[in-house]
């Protein structure tokens, strides 16, 4: 009764059932033909890492955040505050220490496997994600791993797309952005071997944000968003060619954000916003979304409402359920997986 809609549940989907949404063949045709790129968000992995806003709140209360209530769940404006309070490792390091810590608790079944509390994160992590893969067959990563895509542009900075690329018995490449100058130097496939072409065999997993095995290259505070957002906006090579491309040329799958969060609206407007708009409505473009929080926003409908006129001139259509959900249904659309794709790589598409 004290719901503001007066509502217990929403239902999924683009306004009804999921599976009766009239792009679902466009989008599992661009699958099928490699012409789909999905970008994917750190809410695909909960079952494996503590929300972010969950972090957020604890280092809040153990570090005396002094702002308003409402920012309390923003991991940027709260790492923000102890990059200022303490150093500009701190926060870093303390996600790395708190997902640790966490993976252990959640999953202390799996420490008689080999492993103990002293295990490194990526340790831990392997680990915890095979479990979930081997013990939910619609674990999202295993499901987005299956399909002919040759690359994977993403938000998460956890290893789990890369281990499911792998488990899938493909050889992927990852490439970090270099949004500050320290980043130059790390390797890269371009460099290593010039003549690499992304393919559904050895794809690019493209890491917007960061990754864990590299520390510094982690966007996790404003002022790290801000300059990420001048970096891309004053030198458009820091993203590469094919996945420029990618952006232009294919249909676009977001999964895994909320839409009004700092990494999905820093996204939209660094990638979304560069050259190949008009070729974009080519396609079927959609992102998956958790219904607006009934604790969060004052009137939902009218955030929704919103939301979808935000991203209508995108060409944006708003799956109205969780990335799981989300990832099930094109699963159940595909065929179980069993569809038989035309494999096509990026510089095929470019041709």
């Amino acid at each position: 009764m004290r719901l503001k809609s007066g509502r217990l549940w929403y239902v999924p989907g683009f306004g009804g059932d999921s599976n009766d949404f009239e792009k679902w063949p466009a989008l599992v045709r661009n699958i099928q033909r490699g012409n789909a790129t999905p970008i994917i968000g750190p809410h695909l992995n909960t079952h494996a890492l503590t929300p972010l806003a969950d972090i957020a709140r604890q280092w809040a209360d153990d570090y005396h955040f002094p702002l308003a209530p409402y920012q309390r769940e923003d991991l940027a404006q709260v790492a923000q505050f102890l990059s200022v309070s303490q150093d500009f490792q701190f926060p870093r390091e303390e996600l790395l220490e708190k997902l640790r810590t966490d993976l252990i608790t959640r999953y202390e079944h799996l420490l008689t496997n080999g492993l103990d509390e002293a295990a490194m994160l990526h340790e831990l992590m392997e680990a915890v994600n095979s479990y979930n893969r081997s013990h939910n067959p619609n674990d999202p990563y295993k499901i987005l791993a299956e399909l002919p895509i040759p690359i994977y542009i993403t938000a998460d900075f956890s290893t789990a797309l890369s281990e499911a690329l792998r488990a899938a018995g493909k050889d992927p490449q990852i490439e970090i952005c270099r949004w500050h100058a320290d980043l130059e130097q790390l390797p890269s496939i371009y460099t290593d071997d010039p003549r690499y072409q992304p393919s559904v065999e050895q794809p690019l997993i493209y890491h917007l944000f960061g990754v864990i095995d590299e520390p510094d290259s982690l966007v996790i505070t404003e002022d790290d968003y801000f300059d990420y957002l001048l970096g891309v906006a004053t030198n458009n090579d820091l993203i590469p060619v094919d996945v420029r491309q990618a952006l232009a040329n294919t249909g676009l799958v977001f999964v895994g954000f909320n839409l009004d969060e700092w990494n999905f609206r820093v996204i939209f407007r660094s990638l979304i916003k560069q050259e190949g708009r008009g070729r974009r409505r080519r396609y079927a473009h959609v992102a998956a979304q958790v219904n607006p929080d009934e604790d969060r926003i004052l009137k939902p409908e009218g955030a929704r409402r919103y939301l979808e006129t935000y991203f209508h001139d995108a060409d944006i259509d708003i799956f109205w359920g969780s990335g799981e959900e989300f990832i099930k249904a094109l699963h159940t659309n595909i065929g179980n997986g069993n569809a038989a794709p035309t494999r096509r790589s990026t510089a095929s598409r470019r041709r």
